[in-house]
């Protein structure tokens, strides 16, 4: 069971990594979202279960495995060393923080994970944007805009 969970972990990761890459963004009004958000959220879901079961000392070490197979893969998949660098940062920052909150929180397992994982959520969307798209704009980061251009230049 306690392998079961981590390898489960691991490979949410990899599936957010993957369908990110693969899938075009979807569009949520003048939102963009990465297709592999749904397995993002998993990730956070997954990290809960993975320290109730090996607890908060070893769920440290999962997600440091977790933030270097996440970097290979990003990699392996073309991103650029700017944008696998602001991912690992990222997730780095917002599963400690969703670690953090999990276990600090004396509340049901249920609420635990939703407050956890709203947080680590947040802290992981912005801090990309802040981090990933400061210094290059790769398409994913311009979406609507480059989108709006074009329409406002075909009319």
């Amino acid at each position: 069971m306690r392998t079961g969970i981590v390898l489960l972990y691991l490979a949410s990761i990899i599936a957010a990594n993957v369908v990110t890459a693969r899938f075009a963004p979807l569009a949520f009004g003048a939102f963009l979202v990465p297709a592999g958000s749904v397995f993002i959220g998993a990730t956070f879901i997954l990290r809960d279960f993975v320290q109730q079961t090996v607890g908060r000392r070893r769920t440290y070490i999962a997600i440091g495995a977790a933030m270097l197979l996440s970097a290979v893969t990003s990699w392996l998949l073309g991103d650029t060393l700017w944008i696998t660098a602001a991912s690992a940062v990222t997730f780095l920052v917002s599963e400690s923080t969703d670690t953090e909150i999990y276990t600090r929180l004396r509340l049901p397992m249920a609420w635990r994970v939703l407050y956890s994982g709203f947080a680590g959520g947040v802290i992981d969307s912005v801090l990309f944007v802040l981090i990933g798209c400061r210094r290059s704009a790769p398409a994913s980061c311009r979406g609507r805009r480059s989108a709006a251009r074009s329409s406002a230049s075909s009319s």
